[in-house]
């Protein structure tokens, strides 16, 4: 069985090499299968870096509770659908629109 696994991830590393595989592929499935609470921290530290506090802190906060909504764990798991659905959420309870908008653009920029 371990020689198996070996010759697959030999064969699959020669096919990376040889340029079958695209190797930005194996980045992008590595960041969807991510923790959806990782790609937030990251995007909270971005926008930290950029915009005042207050602003990043509301975001967040937006962003959260639309996830929560959508009930997703990872980027592999977002679809149209589901962001519309937490963006619905947001708005309901009284925290605004631009978060669908602001998640979609996210979602569509991977």
């Amino acid at each position: 069985m371990a020689e198996r696994i070996a010759a697959k991830l030999e064969a699959d590393a020669a096919l990376r090499r040889e340029g079958v595989i695209d190797p930005d592929l194996d980045e992008y499935a590595r960041e969807a299968r991510r923790p959806i609470d990782q790609h937030v921290a990251d995007f909270a530290k971005h926008l930290r870096a950029k915009r005042s506090a207050e602003h990043a802190d509301l975001t967040i906060q937006r962003l959260n509770l639309a996830i929560e909504a959508a009930g997703v764990g990872t980027w592999q798991q977002v679809t149209a659908d589901l962001i519309e659905r937490g963006r619905t959420h947001v708005i309901v309870h009284g925290n605004g629109p631009q978060v669908g908008y602001m998640a979609m653009r996210a979602h569509l920029a991977r």
